[in-house]
């Protein structure tokens, strides 16, 4: 009782008085879109037994919904998936279409898809046989408006190939031995299609290798061509050579022999010289020593005079 009466007691002094009301204003809806379904989860196998799980894939898919300019959001789908065979997928897909044109994209890859033992259609050019190596895939997509655009990239490593055909002539020996030597196969296509004009550009490394490789086997063609006229240049003029040889030897010889008589003769002859010029010499001091003889005759003639004197 005595709770109550303290409750009583309080309330009287609140409601003493008349409270004044208030309005409180509510929406005549929430602005949601008519279908919206915010996330769904996605998860699976395509095997058949526990063993043989085959693809395994997870993903989910965000904002479906019947207006995204009201939740301010594209429509985002995501999956993912692999294999016991280390075979990895994913695809992403956006569908936007909050700007003035609807924007869609679609992107898709694989790794390590196995090309062991591929079979190829025979050529005498090209091989047979992929005996082993791996691809990878992948792909993107778009359309905006009216245009579409896209790039698709093939990438393979680890390559080895098994030819049928045995090479026929030096073009597919060339060929072939290029392909004996890939090991890795990149290529790249780009299109764009808009206003009914297809645009299309492709590159890949095989344009490269074959260019390096050729250059590299018409550098070692040019090389022995070029070793071989030599060769038959040299074998051609090598008869010629010796007769050359055989002549300068024998001149050699005969000027050897001329130059020794000539050696021998200017010996010869300097000998004579000297013998000359000594007897020269002698006939020199022959004749000082009588021309002294004279004159000291004449000066003993001429004290004996002054000494008689």
């Amino acid at each position: 009782m005595n709770y109550y009466n303290i409750t009583q007691d309080y309330s009287d002094r609140l409601f003493a008085q008349e409270p004044k009301g208030q309005d409180i204003s509510f929406p005549d809806r929430i602005n949601l879109p008519k279908f919206w379904i915010k996330k769904i989860s996605i998860s699976g196998e395509t095997g058949i037994s526990d063993i043989d799980k085959g693809i395994v894939s997870s993903g989910a898919i965000n904002d479906i919904t019947s207006n995204q300019k009201i939740i301010n959001k594209p429509t985002e789908i995501k999956l993912s998936g692999g294999t016991l065979k280390k075979q990895n997928y994913n695809l992403e897909i956006v569908l936007n279409y909050l700007g003035n044109f609807p924007e869609e994209i679609f992107q898709f890859s694989v790794s390590g898809i196995s090309l062991n033992n591929q079979s190829l259609k025979e050529n005498r050019l090209l091989p047979s046989t992929i005996d082993k190596g791996i691809m990878n895939v992948k792909t993107v997509l778009s359309r905006k408006n009216r245009i579409i655009s896209g790039n698709l990239n093939i990438q393979t490593e680890q390559l080895a190939f098994q030819f049928a055909i045995m090479p026929e002539n030096q073009i597919n020996e060339i060929v072939q031995n290029i392909f004996k030597d890939l090991r890795k196969i990149d290529i790249d296509c780009q299109f764009r299609f808009d206003n009914e004009r297809l645009k299309l550009r492709m590159s890949s490394n095989l344009d490269e290798v074959f260019s390096v490789k050729l250059k590299s086997v018409f550098g070692e063609e040019v090389k022995k061509g070029r070793d071989e006229i030599e060769k038959q240049v040299r074998r051609r003029l090598e008869p010629e050579r010796q007769k050359l040889i055989s002549f300068y030897n024998e001149k050699r010889q005969e000027l050897e022999s001329k130059l020794k008589d000539l050696e021998e003769l200017i010996n010869n002859n300097l000998l004579l010289i000297e013998n000359q010029i000594r007897e020269f010499e002698g006939r020199i001091e022959s004749e000082k020593k009588k021309g002294i003889d004279k004159l000291k005759e004449k000066i003993l003639d001429k004290l004996k005079g002054v000494i008689k004197k």
